[in-house]
C-alpha cells in the first residue's frame, strides 16, 4: 500500500474510531432511546405533515406528548390533520357458513409538532460548533476547487446554521459569508464532494451503489463530512471537534458502508492531489484525471 493511501486509511479510522465513540456515549444512546419513542409516519402523512406545517421537526399526538415526553400541547394551537388506519370486522355468509372478515380503513387525527408544545426538555446531541481561525489555503483553494468540481463557488448570505449548499442545476456552490475562513475552506470541501459523488442526473451511469445514495441523504452527509475531515486532517486543519458531532448527527441509522469507505478514501485523494500536488510529486500516485474516472 502506497503511504499516501496508508495515510488516509489511518485518517479513516481515526474518523470511524471517534464517530463511535461518540455514539457509544450515554448521551447520544438516551438521545436515540428518546426519538424510539416517536411514531413513524407514511410518505402519504410525512407529505400531510409538510404541507400543513413545514418546519415541523417531531411529530406527536396530544396525549403522547404528555403522557410519554411530559410536555403539553399549548392552548390554541391548531392540530395536523394526518391518516390513522383502524381496523373493523364485517359479518358475511358463505354459503351456509357465517364468518367475520377484518378490514382497515382510515380516518383523520390531530398531532402536534415539538414547537407546538412546552414542558421536559428532550435529551439532544452535542452540537457541533463552527471552526473558527484563519485559513492559508482558502483564497487559493477556490479556482482549484471550481476546475475540479465544474461548480462556482459563491459566498451567500444563508440562513442560522446552515454552512454550505450544493446546488446541481445552476452548477454552483454556496458557503455562508458569515463564517470564518477555517470553516468556509472545511465547507468548501463538503460541497466540493457532492459535487463530485452525488449528481445522479445522468440516469444511464448510475451505479446500484447510487441509487442507494440517492434515496438516503444521512449517507450522502456521512460520505461529504467523512472526505472534508479526511482532506482537512491532511493539510493541518483539525476538524474533529466539528466533524464528529456532524457525522453522528447523521449516523443513527447508518453504518460506515464498505463502499463508501472507498468512494471517501478515492475522492479524498483526488482533492488532496488538487489542493496539494507537491504532496503527490514524487510518488507513483494515478494522475488527478485517472482518480477521477474512477469516482
Amino acid at each position: 500500500m502506497k503511504e499516501k493511501d496508508q495515510a488516509i486509511e489511518k485518517l479513516l479510522a481515526t474518523l470511524q474510531e471517534g464517530v463511535n465513540t461518540l455514539t457509544n456515549s450515554e448521551t447520544y444512546q438516551n438521545y436515540l432511546k428518546t426519538m424510539a419513542h416517536f411514531p413513524s409516519y407514511s410518505a402519504r402523512n410525512c407529505l400531510l405533515i409538510f404541507t400543513q406545517c413545514p418546519h415541523a421537526t417531531l411529530v406527536a399526538g396530544y396525549k403522547t406528548w404528555k403522557r410519554v415526553f411530559h410536555r403539553h400541547v399549548r392552548e390554541g394551537e391548531k392540530g395536523i390533520r394526518i391518516l390513522a388506519p383502524y381496523t373493523y370486522k364485517v359479518s358475511k355468509t358463505i354459503g351456509h357458513n357465517q364468518i367475520e372478515e377484518r378490514r382497515t380503513s382510515y380516518r383523520s387525527i390531530c398531532v402536534f409538532d415539538i414547537s407546538q408544545t412546552d414542558g421536559a426538555d428532550l435529551p439532544a446531541l452535542p452540537k457541533a460548533q463552527p471552526l473558527c481561525g484563519e485559513c492559508t489555503l482558502l483564497k487559493e483553494s477556490i479556482p482549484i476547487l471550481e476546475d475540479l468540481t465544474g461548480f462556482t463557488i459563491v459566498p451567500a448570505s444563508l440562513k442560522e446554521g446552515q454552512m454550505g449548499e450544493c446546488w446541481f442545476g445552476d452548477h454552483r456552490i454556496y458557503y455562508n459569508e458569515n463564517l470564518e475562513e477555517k470553516h468556509i475552506f472545511k465547507t468548501l470541501v463538503h460541497e466540493s464532494t457532492h459535487a463530485l459523488l452525488h449528481d445522479f442526473s445522468n440516469r444511464s451511469k448510475l451505479t446500484p451503489f447510487d441509487r442507494i445514495l440517492e434515496m438516503q441523504a444521512d449517507l450522502r452527509e456521512i460520505e461529504a463530512e467523512s472526505v472534508s475531515f479526511v482532506v482537512c486532517q491532511a493539510l493541518g486543519i483539525d476538524t474533529s471537534s466539528y466533524s464528529f458531532n456532524y457525522i453522528a448527527s447523521y449516523k443513527q441509522n447508518h453504518e460506515f458502508l464498505q463502499e463508501s469507505l472507498q468512494r471517501i478514501a478515492r475522492t479524498s485523494q483526488l482533492l488532496l492531489q488538487a489542493l496539494k500536488p507537491e504532496l503527490f510529486a514524487l510518488s507513483s500516485y494515478p494522475p488527478k484525471t485517472q482518480l477521477q474516472n474512477t469516482l
